[in-house]
């Protein structure tokens, strides 16, 4: 037998946004825990219990990414800031990158990487600063 269960995420009034739609172009999960927004604002939702666990505010903001690891949150959005954020859903910092928008990140344990909507990769050797940028085609 399948138990089938729907969370409607744009239902839910702590992260319901409805001028912003219900999209959700932010995702990223572990065992137990998803993290997503969009439309819909930010919120870590608690998978077992098909509940919202904390929502993460952040407002006037769609984010566009997000990676999850066993210590931290990162974000991007539609603006040029990677945001880092604890498990708990408060934000630790904001990290001015050289795209306007941020649509893909990787962690790795040392390394952090952003691409955007530019040919620029920007490099956070820890996440205060951009240490440097890659430029996917540099002028000939």
């Amino acid at each position: 037998m399948i138990i089938e269960t729907t969370i409607r995420l744009s239902a839910v009034g702590k992260v319901a946004r409805p001028t912003w739609g219900r999209c959700v172009s932010a995702l990223s999960v572990d065992n137990k825990f998803m993290v997503c927004g969009g439309g819909v604002n930010l919120g870590i939702w608690h998978l077992g219990m098909y509940s919202l666990a904390t929502p993460m505010e952040a407002d006037n903001v769609r984010h566009l990414t997000c990676e999850m690891t066993t210590d931290k949150i990162l974000t991007g959005s539609m603006h040029p800031t990677l945001s880092q954020w604890d498990h708990s859903g408060k934000k630790i910092s904001d990290v001015c990158g050289k795209t306007q928008s941020i649509y893909s990140i990787l962690q790795t344990s040392n390394v952090s990487f952003t691409a955007g909507d530019s040919s620029l990769i920007d490099v956070y050797l820890n996440l205060g600063y951009v240490a440097f940028s890659l430029d996917a085609f540099p002028p000939q």
